[in-house]
């Protein structure tokens, strides 16, 4: 097969409810969209996990948009028989990892069979915890972003839900002054907290702290490995748009779980396209990935088969593309 040509697309859904965290505030999710097409005219759509800005992450939009137009020049008209072979010219992208993972999204596909699958609920609370708390029935794990009413905020979640796993996504932005709340927190009965420290060597002797993950650290796997040998860290969340793909997380995750690590796929409010292959590897993972019920965050999305909530799990079906959804980039 050959890909003779590549189109890019702007996909901007709204966000239910804004989306806060301590660096930024969100309305929509401006999105990257690809598609690559083939000799016989199909196109193969891969998802930019990234955002306009290096807010998250140091590759953006227009990074990734360019990285991905000067590699379709070396490969436009070649002719490829193997998966394999394409992988061989995806790695000339190891240090634009996120442009890899959007193209490898598209790819993969051709060379594989997408299943049907059925993944346990996650759920975000995120600036709508009255909203959110009430319905968290089946949920396999709840998702709490920081916020300076954390303790309360699980104390109540406890007393409604004594059993739902919890985690707690601090984005870096805690400093010493938070280490008593850590320390309450330690006593409760939390999975982990993703990131609580920008300064890693704020984990080292203060007391009782809840089970330590990094998630932003986690930037390649030799980033993990000098990490894990230097700090008290026992889960790593792995999202496959900052190690360069879905294959790339899959390795990533045996060869930590071989190490006793625990590891947990995570998203980054993404879309349908993206979310179905976030929770394709997810299944791998010792605790349920961030993957979010189609509708939770926007009211329309690329497509109706990633994430369709029945009987209390999330039914995934390969995607099909709205490409009215889809705007030229």
């Amino acid at each position: 097969m050959k890909f003779i040509d590549i189109h890019f697309y702007n996909f901007s859904p709204k966000f239910k409810q804004p989306i806060m965290t301590p660096k930024t505030t969100m309305t929509q999710r401006k999105t990257l969209v690809i598609g690559l097409v083939d000799e016989q005219g199909k196109e193969w759509f891969g998802e930019a996990n990234v955002f306009e800005t290096n807010w998250y992450y140091k590759e953006t939009i227009i990074d990734v948009k360019h990285a991905i137009s000067q590699w379709f020049c070396s490969i436009k008209n070649q002719t490829f028989t193997r998966f394999e072979e394409v992988i061989a010219w995806l790695d000339k992208l190891n240090d634009k990892p996120a442009a890899r993972a959007t193209l490898i999204m598209a790819i993969y596909p051709i060379f594989h069979t997408l299943p049907t699958f059925n993944v346990p609920t996650v759920q975000t609370i995120n600036g709508d915890f009255n909203e959110r708390v009430l319905n968290l029935n089946d949920t396999a794990r709840l998702k709490l972003k920081w916020s300076s009413d954390i303790l309360e905020q699980v104390h109540m979640i406890r007393t409604i839900y004594p059993d739902v796993p919890m985690s707690i996504d601090a984005n870096q932005t805690l400093t010493e002054a938070n280490i008593p709340t850590l320390n309450a927190l330690g006593k409760e009965e939390i999975a982990y907290i993703e990131e609580p420290f920008e300064d890693l060597r704020l984990m080292g002797d203060k007391g009782m702290l809840p089970p330590i993950a990094i998630d932003e650290s986690a930037t390649s796997l030799e980033r993990i490995l000098q990490l894990i040998h230097t700090y008290p860290i026992s889960v790593v969340v792995l999202k496959p748009f900052r190690l360069g793909g879905i294959d790339r997380a899959l390795s990533a995750m045996t060869y930590l779980q071989d190490k006793g690590l625990k590891v947990v796929i995570g998203g980054m409010y993404e879309t349908a396209l993206s979310r179905y292959f976030t929770a394709l590897i997810s299944i791998h993972g010792d605790f349920a990935g961030d993957v979010t019920p189609h509708g939770y965050y926007f009211e329309h999305d690329l497509c109706e088969t990633s994430g369709q909530l029945q009987q209390g799990e999330l039914k995934f079906e390969p995607p099909q593309i709205d490409r009215q959804l889809l705007e030229p980039y």
